[in-house]
């Protein structure tokens, strides 16, 4: 298993991405004063609130492209059988890093033929190849959020994140930025 630490300057390539299609089982628990996020070939660990800030952002501004990306309709062809030879990683947020970048692919240029969205928070890539594993994904980083707000009080409520993206307020990267100054747990 690979171990990949983010850092500040990490910038936007990825050492490390994960393809999703379908449903998963996913988990979000809080160990000591971190969380513990797993999800199939990836093991995150969150010790700084500014690394899930960006993550939880980048995951609701991801929202508005799967409803545009992902139809009800269009059935993702069938994911690859998982081997015991398939790459995992535990990927370790112990400081804040860069805000999210989030894209979409067509169905008709995607690898699921079902259409992609792509949320990359430092060096990690997580790609949902159906509207399935998107709101799987979203639920996880939802219940992360929830949890490591008891661990951090600077975390801003949830529904007031999300209603500030939705407004495309400008406050979500100032509060980002200010989260990079908050201790790491």
């Amino acid at each position: 298993m690979a171990h990949i630490t983010a850092s500040r300057t990490s910038g936007h390539r990825a050492n490390f991405a994960v393809y999703l299609v379908g449903r998963h089982t996913t988990q979000a628990v809080q160990m000591a004063q971190s969380l513990l996020i797993t999800m199939p070939s990836a093991r995150i660990r969150i010790k700084h609130p500014q690394a899930l800030y960006a993550a939880v952002t980048g995951w609701y501004e991801a929202e508005r492209l799967a409803r545009k990306t992902f139809s009800a309709t269009v059935v993702p062809h069938s994911a690859p059988p998982r081997t015991d030879s398939e790459a995992a990683a535990h990927i370790s947020f112990s400081g804040p890093v860069p805000g999210p970048q989030v894209d979409a692919r067509a169905a008709a240029v995607s690898l699921s033929g079902a259409g992609e969205v792509r949320v990359q928070v430092g060096p990690l890539a997580i790609t949902t190849g159906d509207l399935a594993s998107f709101q799987d994904q979203l639920a996880l980083w939802t219940r992360a959020y929830q949890l490591g707000s008891s661990i951090w009080s600077e975390l801003p409520q949830l529904e007031q994140t999300i209603d500030d993206i939705a407004r495309g307020d400008r406050c979500v990267a100032a509060l980002r930025d200010r989260l990079a100054l908050a201790p790491a747990a």
